[in-house]
């Protein structure tokens, strides 16, 4: 990493110390805003997963062409303007001269030993999957508050109908073994159903209110998902470096985030980095037995958090197919 941000240092002084001359002006179709989204060069190979990562620290190098060829590259927080000719493709460094090219899309500029890709679209992060809040349907009332339910399901099929959302906003509603994908817009507070119907809904802790299209409010109560399954880790603090919790989204990026899979009896294997260490948990007294310590923990809808105080860590269940 240390490696490739030099290479993009080493561009941007390149840019600071040359001169640009005047260009020409029949580029209009690559003016606009763009986002880096990846580095190659002989050494270091694709830099994609590091900029990713970045990414989601919210961390981005981005690149602004004007209609006049005046350009602004901002690389993480440090601003160089300079200029694009557009005739003759490169842009103009003193007597010398980077080459780029645009294919309607991407942006490269640099040769073979060393290239930046820059892109309109930005850099995409895979938000979707992940620690999950589960739901079961409890009722469905009318606007004067009256129960409905049986209008819909036979009470008895109730504790079937339930709903995984997922912090990004992506979720899965099942009822009667059918599964329908829902996504929520959690500024508007929207969610739109199986692509088409869009509604309102309300969210508190612990209970979530989708009003349908009949004005009728469907009542989802938060409930265990078992302790059972796959999980990440998605928070932590000791008591030398304080809360790193942000700091679990650069591992998440680059795929090292420590995962553990329980099982039903309690036995867990806990994978720190490809390190992996067996842990016994006692659902009955708290506590996880490692190497014949004893530590507390907690569990509370699908989440467990070892230890206590200064010194913890949490991890929250995914689905099965988010773990393989």
């Amino acid at each position: 990493m240390k490696k490739t941000l030099s290479l993009l240092l080493v561009l941007l002084m390149l840019f600071s110390f040359c001169g640009v001359s005047a260009l020409a002006d029949d580029g209009m179709d690559i003016c606009g805003e763009y986002t880096l989204f990846n580095v190659i060069d002989e050494e270091n190979g694709d830099s994609t997963e590091m900029l990713q990562a970045m990414a989601a620290m919210g961390k981005t190098a981005t690149l602004t062409v004007n209609e006049d060829g005046s350009a602004v590259m901002d690389l993480f927080g440090e601003e160089q303007t300079m200029t694009f000719d557009f005739e003759e493709e490169v842009i103009r460094v003193g007597e010398n001269a980077v080459p780029y090219s645009f294919d309607g899309e991407v942006l490269i500029i640099g040769e073979d030993d060393g290239s930046f890709y820059f892109s309109k679209e930005g850099i995409t992060l895979d938000e979707s999957g992940g620690p999950f809040t589960f739901y079961i349907l409890s009722d469905i009332l009318d606007d004067d508050g009256e129960s409905v339910l049986d209008e819909y399901y036979d009470p008895e099929d109730a504790e079937s109908v339930t709903l995984i959302l997922f912090s990004h906003g992506d979720a899965v509603f099942e009822d009667d073994d059918q599964w329908t994908e829902l996504f929520f817009d959690f500024e508007e507070q929207t969610v739109t159903w199986d692509e088409d119907d869009v509604f309102s809904f309300e969210l508190e802790e612990g209970c979530l209110i989708i009003v349908n299209g009949d004005g009728d409010r469907i009542v989802m109560e938060q409930a265990d998902p078992g302790y059972a399954g796959p999980y990440v880790m998605t928070a932590m603090v000791s008591e030398e470096d304080g809360d790193i919790t942000e700091q679990l989204s650069l591992l998440d990026a680059l795929g090292m985030l420590p995962t553990m899979v329980v099982n039903e009896d309690g036995k867990a294997l806990l994978d720190l980095f490809g390190t992996e260490l067996e842990i016994r948990f006692d659902f009955e007294d708290m506590t996880a037995e490692k190497d014949g310590e004893s530590l507390p923990f907690s569990y509370e809808y699908g989440v467990i958090t070892i230890g206590e105080g200064q010194d913890s860590m949490s991890f929250s269940r995914v689905l099965e197919k988010e773990a393989e």
